[in-house]
């Protein structure tokens, strides 16, 4: 049944609604406005005159339009509507508007049938001024796969529809045979493979296919362009090989000729008759694997970027040429093959890792006699990937009898591969330690180099006295510093001014301490450090530590750094450290003299950390993350609670957006914790401050009389006189040295809240518990979180995790119920924690909100006036959810970027051409991620319509990674926290829907 006017009138009824709704300043503009209206009174044929959108563009039309043509109803015939509907898409003014018209075109004739939908939209088109070829392009267009036929399966008798030509397919048969070449243009116009033409043609018009096969097979444009069109070449050897055969040798022989072809493809199409004919081809392959071998072999396959071999793609997996080429011949002649691979492989000044992989998988332990050629080969040609993988093969075995050709290895300039060399031949032991030690008298420093790691990879009491022989006498920083590796806790187990007089003394004589490493660090001019004995650093020691940091890999201490820097009194060096952090930030932060900032972590004070905290936030802001990474890394080694609280601070703070910073501070502070033999949540806790207070309490005297300093409700400093009365202020009289702590004091106290606030909801939300004990050692003793205790809802749990009783706690430290009675914890208590909304009825909820609004208390972070949301039970066995998708975000993509990063969501891989398909968030402590699709983010860019999409969730656990969890599955508190974080984003009347 055609389209009627009642529903054309309510189809625009509809779009002028979605427009009353949208607030782009655009869909009140005048010309908008009229070009609406003479869309809608050209469908509903109140005029005649045709809509020019040539200059207006899709994109100032209300998306309701363009659901116009989908009005059209399938497998029926249509009417005025419908005709009108199309003529005014399809019209040569408004090409802006069908361009994503095939994608219509292909579900009106996949949902047709036997219906010719062509028969009614052909004539359309033609009076929209396309012509037949733009007909037949249009069908034929590369964005998808043409449509021709339907489903293939010759043989499939319950499917009356198998191989039958589509819609399309009849339009494109009714060319044949007088206009064969209209169709093959059209075909080669629109740059794609001619396989679903080929099809249609085989079973239909086997006539005009043999008339073009030679077309199919090599065609002139296309995905194909530059061999054979492989789809083709398949189908055709699969469905009639003896009929096509010489027609695809004469392409093979054609496109070979004419230098049009791959190696890898000649390869393929003879492989493919080789199996259709078996035998017949030999010769041809054996041609082909000596040409290409031959070629290969004297390195013509060099070209800009270095040597290449060809490749295929096989099950994601990439197959070489030569591995092809030999494996075949070797399964034809093994004898000649064998021969054939000595010279190749000493010739070749090339061999992929594959290769070598392909022969170890092939001989085993036999292969070894090909190693040493393999040894040979340049570095700079093969690649350090290619001496890995042959390192990693001959270990395998006893190479004993290549043993000559490794050790010719380690005068390679390589130090990669003179890594990777000493470690295999460590592995022969005694036997390689006097090759070793002769090689420590070696004249060049990388040979020297390598004996050292090769004698220290040993370790052996015998390997490290001829390392500790030669040490003081080796002048190359780099083997030094391996056999230092070695020998360091030997050498400097117990520091001293001795043991550093004589390391600085050496250093001399190397003349490695005769002025300073940096040119823009004056040693004199630096302020004095001192050791713990009181006596000065003299400037040689200064200049002798500067030089040692230098040798220093990533933000760490060198090891004969250690020696002075423990002998450095830490109390009295925040100043020198000041001094060098500022000078390095003067004179351009070079990340090659990142050593200033690893001395500024190790010599820095609590006055560094602030230096050093803002210099994260700068190079973060302007995008040096590398150089942020190195400064958090720095400040972790200043090792003071008020540096590890900055550290904490930044792996929550950078934990989604600049994540690498993140990831940096999380590292650094499970170093921390490791080394203080804590779990990272212990840690987090212990670098609160008490700021030396007595339990709440941190008393002073003022002319004879006491007071007591206190941290109040609202984190701010308060004061008692003697009789308990709250002053405003610290009294008068108070002394300076006092009133300066106090000051200190709130300073400190406003960076611990800004960073313990976030983490506490966070711990609510992970549902992280304290045993009791340490629950009020951390919450009943220190000033600052006892705060937080009389600000939240508690709950007391038993060993199983079960939810005993909830209570608050009281300014005096009693813990008090909902119904104002003091809560004596039983015996069964094991953990405390704060309680989530989802743990207790909403009742309980709503009388916990009420008592702290009596009480006048605000809470930290909304606890009980927390959005609630639980699974619908039809939802439980679901792994996807559709309740946000299609959901638009008014305010735009980036508002919609910047809020899910906010709340603690990070972008999902990001897709070709920097588009952002989805945004993650990750509750590592319950092993659940949850991610959102997401539609108008593109890095760097930001549409002003947003769209929300499905929503999943996947096991966090590397074992499960990327499954998909059922709902049911889900930790409640998980759903609730994801599902309330998405509905912040969509306007307040949807959001509302749904909650409990």
């Amino acid at each position: 049944m055609a389209l009627t006017t009642q529903q054309v009138e309510a189809f625009f009824s509809d779009c002028h609604a979605k427009d009353a709704q949208q607030k782009n300043s655009f869909i009140n503009d005048a010309d908008y406005i009229k070009h609406m209206q003479e869309v809608e009174d050209f469908i509903l044929g109140k005029t005649t005159t045709m809509p020019n959108m040539r200059n207006v563009g899709w994109n100032f039309h209300s998306w309701g339009l363009h659901d116009l043509p989908n009005l059209i109803p399938v497998a029926q015939s249509w009417g005025i509507y419908e005709e009108r509907i199309l003529s005014f898409v399809f019209h040569k003014n408004n090409k802006d508007l069908s361009w994503w018209m095939e994608y219509w075109m292909r579900d009106q004739i996949a949902q047709s049938g036997d219906f010719d939908v062509m028969a009614q939209l052909a004539p359309i088109l033609k009076k929209s001024g396309m012509k037949d070829k733009d007909i037949l392009m249009f069908g034929m267009d590369n964005y998808d796969d043409p449509y021709f036929l339907y489903e293939e399966g010759a043989n499939d008798t319950e499917n009356p529809q198998t191989d039958k030509p589509s819609s399309f397919g009849k339009y494109v048969l009714s060319f044949l045979p007088q206009q064969a070449r209209l169709v093959m243009d059209a075909n080669a116009d629109e740059d794609n493979s001619r396989f679903e033409l080929c099809r249609l043609l085989y079973y239909h018009h086997r006539e005009t296919l043999n008339e073009y096969v030679d077309e199919f097979i090599v065609p002139k444009s296309g995905y194909h362009h530059n061999g054979l069109d492989s789809d083709v070449v398949n189908f055709l050897l699969e469905k009639d090989a003896a009929s096509f055969e010489k027609a695809i040798i004469k392409g093979i022989e054609k496109q070979i000729k004419q230098q049009q072809i791959d190696p890898i493809d000649v390869y393929s199409n003879w492989k493919k008759l080789d199996k259709a004919f078996p035998g017949k081809y030999e010769s041809q392959l054996t041609k082909f694997y000596k040409d290409y071998l031959d070629h290969f072999e004297t390195g013509a396959t060099k070209g800009t970027w270095g040597y290449s071999d060809e490749y295929s793609w096989d099950d994601n997996q990439r197959k070489y040429l030569t591995v092809l080429s030999f494996e075949d011949m070797l399964e034809r002649d093994p004898v000649a093959a064998q021969a054939r691979l000595v010279p190749f492989i000493k010739n070749s000044p090339f061999l992929v890792p594959d290769f070598l992989t392909f022969l170890d998988e092939k001989f085993g332990a036999d292969a070894m006699k090909y190693w040493p050629d393999a040894l040979g080969k340049n570095p700079k040609d093969v690649g350090n990937e290619y001496f890995k993988t042959l390192f990693e093969i001959i270990e395998k075995y006893d190479f004993s009898s290549i043993e000559d050709s490794l050790w010719d290895l380690t005068k390679t300039k390589s130090k990669r591969i003179r890594f990777m060399l000493a470690t295999v031949l460590s592995k022969q032991g005694d036997k390689a330690i006097a090759r070793s030690k002769d090689l420590l008298n070696a004249k060049t420093a990388d040979t020297r180099q390598t004996a050292a790691l090769i004698l220290a990879k040993i370790n052996t009491e015998e390997s490290i006295a001829i390392l500790s022989a030669a040490f003081n006498s080796e002048k190359n920083d780099d083997a030094r510093d391996v056999m230092l590796e070695s020998l360091a806790n030997k050498l400097y187990g117990e520091a001293n001014d001795k043991l550093l007089a004589d390391m600085v003394e050496f250093a001399k004589q190397r003349g490695k301490i005769s002025e300073s490493p940096i040119s823009w660090i004056k040693p004199n001019a630096l302020p004095t450090l001192y050791k713990t004995d009181g006596t000065a650093v003299t400037t040689d020691e200064v200049i002798f530590l500067l030089y040692r940091m230098s040798r220093a890999k990533g933000i760490r201490p060198d090891l004969e750094a250690k020696v002075l820097l423990s002998l450095i009194d830490r109390s009295k060096s925040g100043d020198f450290a000041k001094k060098l952090f500022k000078l390095y930030i003067d004179n351009g932060a070079d990340a090659k003299q990142k050593y200033c900032l690893t001395l500024a972590g190790l010599l820095g004070d609590d006055e560094t950390v602030n230096l050093l905290r803002n210099q994260v936030n700068t190079w973060v802001d302007n995008s040096r993350g590398k150089m942020a990474e190195y400064a958090v890394g720095a400040l972790a080694m200043i090792g003071s609670n008020k540096a590890l609280r900055t550290v904490e601070f930044f792996s929550r703070k950078y934990q989604n957006k600049n994540s690498n910073v993140g990831s940096a501070a999380h590292a650094a502070l499970e170093e921390a914790a490791e080394e203080l033999g804590m779990d990272m949540n212990e840690l987090a806790d212990s670098i609160i401050p008490d700021f030396d207070f007595d339990g709440m309490f941190k008393t002073f005297t003022v002319n004879d009389s006491e007071y007591r300093a206190f941290i109040d409700v609202n984190f701010k400093m308060a004061f008692l006189d003697e009789d308990g009365k709250k002053l405003k202020s610290a009294p008068k009289g108070t002394a300076k040295e006092v009133q300066d702590e106090f000051k200190l004091i709130t300073k400190e106290v406003r960076d611990v809240v800004k960073s313990q606030s976030p983490r506490l909801e966070q711990y609510m939300v992970t549902g992280r518990r304290w045993e009791l004990d340490a629950w009020q050692k951390f919450f009943l003793g220190n000033p600052i979180m006892f705060v937080y205790a009389t600000r939240l809802v508690w709950g007391a749990f038993d060993a199983n995790g079960q939810l005993l009783t909830t209570f608050w706690c009281a300014e005096d430290t009693s813990l008090m119920s909902l119904e104002d009675e003091e809560v004596e914890l039983s015996e069964e208590t094991a953990t405390i924690g704060m309680i989530h909304p989802l743990m207790i009825t909403p009742e309980e909820r709503e009388a916990w909100n009420q008592k702290f609004f009596d009480l006048h208390i605000e809470p930290i972070f909304p606890q009980m006036q927390r959005e609630v949301i639980t699974i619908d039970e039809k939802e439980k066995a679901a792994v996807e959810s559709n309740t946000f998708s299609g959901k638009k975000i008014e305010q735009g993509a980036l508002y919609l970027a910047k809020t899910l990063e906010k709340l603690g969501w990070r972008r999902a891989e990001v897709s070709d051409g920097g588009y952002v398909p989805a945004y993650e968030k990750a509750f590592p402590h319950l092993r659940v991620r949850a991610e959102i699709e997401t539609e108008g983010i593109t890095v760097g860019y930001y549409d002003e319509d947003a769209y929300l999409g499905r929503l999943h969730f996947e096991s966090y656990a590397s074992e499960n990674y990327g499954n998909k969890l059922a709902f049911g599955n889900i930790p409640g508190i998980v759903y609730s926290e994801v599902m309330a974080d998405l509905r912040k984003i969509l306007p307040p009347a949807e959001s509302k829907e749904g909650k409990e």
